[in-house]
Order: structure tokens, then C-alpha cells, then sequence
């Protein structure tokens, strides 16, 4: 078995989308609607976001997981369906434009990781590492809530966004940016996608999604 690294890496802790003028805050969990939440921001300050690190572009501050926002600011987040999130980790960071880069982060730790791998063979290396050492785009959601502790909902019930988050924060609605075209799950192997229900066990206790 590959052994797990002994010190967190990658992009671990996702971003928080925090502008000080206001009092929300928007916490991103990679592959769970983060690019049509940032496009809805985006639109509703007139201001492009960055994605890059520890940084202020025209007053908003995009920082990967250290910041901690004041009490009063209302902080939320959307999740998403613990295999399909998994399923669109793997497609779009093996095989999208990201790959080359993304891939070479994780075979820091994992040197089986590989630009076009196959969805068993990601699998498998995946669920040999702890939640707590999980990169953001496949760490577990439930490790953000317990974190963060924001109010969430679910990207596939649009009522969240739009009878909780939009009253609370002003935003418009909820672009479909970044559709993603990754398999369904129906294209795998059930024993596959058992080794990732069982690495998500806690993610589908905790978000209340159907086991397939």
C-alpha cells in the first residue's frame, strides 16, 4: 500500500471568498459548483475574482483556507453528490487543461498519479489517503463543515441558492458555469464506486445523499 504523506499538501483547505465591506462570506469546496458561485459574485460586484493565493485584487480577498472571518459574517457553501464530485476530480484534473499541473502536485506525495489514468487507478490511489491529508479537490466535504462551519446547501437543490442565499446576500441567481461533461456514474465499475461510497461514508451520512 502507498504510504500516506506525513504533512498536509496540495491546495488542502479549498478558498473563502470574503469582501470586508460586506457580512457574508463564501466558502469554496472544489468541484461543488465553486465557478458558477464565483461567477454569480463576480457579476454582483462588477469585479472579476482571483484565484490566487493570499492576495487582494480591488478589495476582495480570495484566500486558501487560513483566513478566519469574523463571527458576525454569514458564511455558506454548496456540496454536491459525494461519487459525482469524485467522478468530475478525476475527469477534469487527469484529462482537462489543468492535468499537466494539477497532476504534478499530487505525485509529489502519490507518484501513481498520472496525466489520462484510468478512474480505477485514481480510485484506488485516492482512497488511500486520510481525510485530514486529502487534497481539496477530492478531500471529503464533511471535513470543510466540520472546519468552517458554514450554513450549506446542496448545488443540485436550487432552492437553497435561491430561498436562503440570495435573501441573505443580494446575489442574482446561480449560473451553470463550467458544466461539467465527466462520465455518469453508471459508466463504472460497482466495485469501483463502492471503494469511494465507503472512502465518503461520511459524506453521505452528513450531506443526506442516496448511496448508488
Amino acid at each position: 500500500m502507498t504510504q500516506p504523506p506525513k504533512k498536509r499538501y496540495g491546495w488542502k483547505n479549498g478558498s473563502i471568498c470574503f469582501l470586508p465591506e460586506r457580512d457574508w462570506a463564501y466558502l469554496a469546496i472544489p468541484k461543488a459548483g465553486c465557478t458558477s458561485a464565483h461567477g454569480s459574485i463576480a457579476r454582483h460586484i462588477g469585479r472579476k475574482i482571483t484565484t490566487h493565493a493570499n492576495q487582494w485584487r480591488g478589495g476582495l480577498m480570495l484566500k486558501f483556507g487560513v483566513p478566519r472571518v469574523p463571527e458576525d459574517v454569514w458564511l455558506f457553501t454548496l456540496v454536491r453528490h459525494p461519487i459525482r464530485r469524485a467522478i468530475s476530480a478525476w475527469y477534469n484534473k487527469t484529462r482537462g487543461e489543468a492535468a499537466p499541473w494539477k497532476v504534478k502536485i499530487w505525485k509529489r506525495h502519490f507518484p501513481g498519479f498520472k496525466v489520462g489514468m484510468t478512474f480505477a487507478r485514481w480510485v484506488d490511489l485516492v482512497v488511500q489517503i486520510p481525510h485530514d491529508q486529502a487534497e481539496a479537490h477530492f478531500r471529503p466535504q464533511y471535513t470543510f463543515i466540520e472546519e468552517f462551519n458554514p450554513v450549506w446547501g446542496k448545488l443540485e437543490d436550487k432552492t437553497f441558492w435561491e430561498d436562503t442565499v440570495r435573501p441573505r446576500t443580494g446575489l442574482g441567481p446561480l449560473p451553470r458555469f463550467n458544466r461539467s461533461r465527466s462520465p455518469r456514474i453508471r459508466r463504472f465499475n460497482r466495485r469501483t464506486i463502492g471503494k469511494l461510497v465507503d472512502y465518503y461514508a461520511q459524506d453521505f451520512e452528513m450531506l443526506g445523499y442516496p448511496k448508488p
